[in-house]
């Protein structure tokens, strides 16, 4: 897995007077200093497989990731009491070397009686930084004041996977969740997040064969164009929960509704190997690329017994001198449902479709 490095460091964008930032405690001597080197910084490193076309790789100047912070004080962190009461939903920005965000927050400073910060934080962040939830995508947070881990809602876009956004959450280097992080155990002040990916990836890279058999019936004076590769998408989670304190694996949770299922289709009639008649080429027992940028993300989970799973269906054309034959041939799998892996789409045609 490649993993490729934004750097950072936190232009502090000023100091904040204690009393600015008092009402984020809960007792006076949890008042933060404010002073640089007490500023929590933010760095974010981009874990990446390149699974897809429109898969993020790289954070362009501009762009934002959201976080939720919940302090707890001396106690580690509790489901049953913790709330995001120190960042809700902060936007942090980066600028094209650095991570920035106002106001500025700064680690709490009650120390314990070998000199120790005794403060705990817990981090969480996601990716694209979303500041009203929409109608598709994210479409919900949890609220401020709930007690628990915060988490946001997705929902399949209509019209994906055309102009689709990928989905990352932020975890540490090794995959665990940011929680319970104190001032001195915290390197250089800095909450580096690992992005990691929300969603499942299947059919960015499209190819498609002859096999030996169905190339050998052909006998040399057959020739067997591709008219039309459809792939339906079936019985896909439309929508969501992400529980933003995940680890390696993204941690979702149903959202049952009326419209908990959806299909989404990807067609393909133009190229190389795949057009309408038999004036474009033929295909052989080499597998061809057909399509590098229908890649869908859904959400990893399916639903009780229902799988999701793509229906892929052929139309072609065999051509035996100047009688031409055309047909079409169907076939169906599950979906892997992994979010760290791509899942190409390799189809192999078999000599059945003579019969």
């Amino acid at each position: 897995m490649k993993k490729l490095k934004q750097s950072l460091a936190l232009a502090v964008m000023g100091l904040l007077t204690a009393c600015s930032n008092e009402a984020i405690f809960i007792e006076e001597a949890q008042v933060p200093q404010p002073s640089a080197e007490n500023a929590i910084a933010f760095s974010v490193d981009l874990e990446s497989v390149t699974r897809a076309a429109n898969e993020k790789t790289a954070l362009a100047s501009g762009e934002a990731i959201g976080v939720f912070a919940c302090y707890t004080g001396d106690v580690k962190y509790n489901l049953s009491t913790v709330t995001p009461n120190y960042m809700y939903n902060q936007q942090v920005t980066y600028d094209g070397s650095t991570w920035t965000y106002t106001p500025v927050k700064y680690w709490p400073n009650t120390v314990d009686g070998d000199g120790s910060h005794k403060d705990y934080i817990s981090f969480f962040a996601y990716y694209p930084y979303t500041a009203v939830a929409g109608t598709e995508g994210i479409i919900g947070f949890s609220n401020i004041d709930a007690a628990g881990d915060p988490w946001l809602v997705y929902q399949l876009p209509a019209n994906a996977p055309t102009n689709q956004t990928d989905l990352l959450y932020g975890v540490k280097d090794d995959g665990s969740p940011m929680l319970d992080m104190q001032k001195q155990n915290v390197t250089g002040k800095v909450v580096s997040f690992s992005l990691r990916h929300a969603l499942a990836c299947v059919g960015d890279n499209i190819s498609i064969c002859l096999s030996s058999d169905l190339y050998s019936a052909l006998g040399g004076t057959k020739s067997l164009y591709v008219n039309k590769v459809t792939i339906n998408y079936k019985n896909l989670t439309n929508k969501a929960r992400l529980i933003l304190n995940s680890n390696e694996s993204p941690n979702w949770e149903p959202v049952i509704s009326g419209d908990y299922i959806s299909n989404r289709k990807v067609e393909i009639t133009s190229g190389t190997y795949v057009a309408a008649g038999t004036s474009h080429t033929a295909l052989t027992t080499d597998p061809v690329e057909i399509s590098s940028e229908n890649g869908l993300f859904y959400i990893p989970i399916h639903l009780g017994a229902v799988r999701q799973e793509a229906e892929i269906t052929v139309e072609y054309t065999v051509k035996d001198g100047e009688t031409t034959t055309t047909g079409s041939v169907s076939n169906s799998y599950i979906l892997k449902e992994d979010a760290q892996q791509k899942e190409s789409i390799n189809i192999v045609l078999g000599k059945k479709l003579l019969d």
